[in-house]
């Protein structure tokens, strides 16, 4: 359940949750939350849906230096439409949108993928992310974050998100780079990463989980992320069961008592009317 992303020279794209931290951190657009929500269903199917919030106001700064000019909306938009034109031929690919909408003078994008196979849904976010390298330059990490689905012999399911916290090189350890990094992290304080797994059952989970026991959560601070931070968990899991017992199985004991019932009943000789 540990395999981590593949290495930043081996050109495999990276899946959202990395790239939305490296672009607060490339570029310092004022990221306020992200949030990342993935679905099992009970059919097998899933979703992941994943929302970056940014000021109106910063958008037009998240040009990059001495770069094509272009801001980070359309940014986004470029790249994502140009993957969903090879994400969207894979038969399992349901749904593929990129939603935006302002609301209280802040920004969201919405990145929203549904598959017929829950269990392919970590393969599709590789594909759906941009590449780090081609946004952050040197920022990007050795290696990307990996979400993996997998199915186990009781049939339960297992999500796995490893985040892979990038440990700082020699060259970071400088005066001008902590000096970058210290300003880093003060733009993403108290902005944060929320992962949230949803399913019918969680069994278990290393997040917190719902009362319910269909929820589990994490809320992890941009900052913390973006530095590399021991305190923040490298490894996101959760084991859900697919399928809860249905009503009719429930339904069962109480019918066998009735049928039981039905049996004394007849079988009981009516008593002869006294004269």
């Amino acid at each position: 359940m540990r395999d981590g992303g593949s290495g930043a020279g081996d050109g495999r794209i990276r899946a959202t949750s990395q790239f939305v931290v490296l672009v607060c951190v490339g570029f310092l657009a004022g990221c306020l939350d992200v949030s990342e929500d993935i679905t099992v269903n009970p059919d097998g199917s899933g979703k992941l849906g994943v929302d970056i919030v940014v000021p109106e106001g910063l958008l037009a700064m998240g040009s990059r230096p001495g770069g094509s000019g272009e801001t980070l909306p359309q940014r986004l938009r470029n790249e994502f439409e140009t993957r969903k034109k090879e994400i969207g031929k894979d038969p399992a690919v349901t749904r593929l949108e990129l939603r935006e909408f302002t609301e209280a003078g802040l920004h969201h994008f919405i990145y929203e993928v549904e598959v017929k196979d829950v269990l392919r849904l970590g393969d599709i976010v590789k594909g759906l992310a941009p590449e780090p390298q081609r946004l952050a330059g040197d920022r990007a990490p050795a290696k990307g974050p990996d979400l993996k689905v997998d199915k186990l012999d009781n049939g339960n399911i297992v999500v796995t998100l490893s985040l892979n916290v990038p440990v700082p090189s020699a060259a970071e350890t400088n005066a001008p780079a902590k000096m970058a990094q210290a300003l880093a992290q003060a733009a993403l304080a108290g902005k944060y990463l929320t992962v949230k797994i949803h399913g019918p059952r969680i069994v278990s989970s290393t997040g917190n989980v719902d009362k319910e026991l269909k929820t589990t959560e994490w809320k992890i601070g941009l900052a913390d992320l973006a530095s590399g931070s021991p305190s923040v968990p490298t490894l996101l899991r959760a084991e859900i069961q697919p399928r809860r017992g249905s009503a009719a199985i429930l339904l069962i004991p109480i019918l066998g008592i009735a049928v039981v019932l039905a049996i004394v009943l007849l079988r009981r000789k009516p008593k002869a009317a006294v004269r």
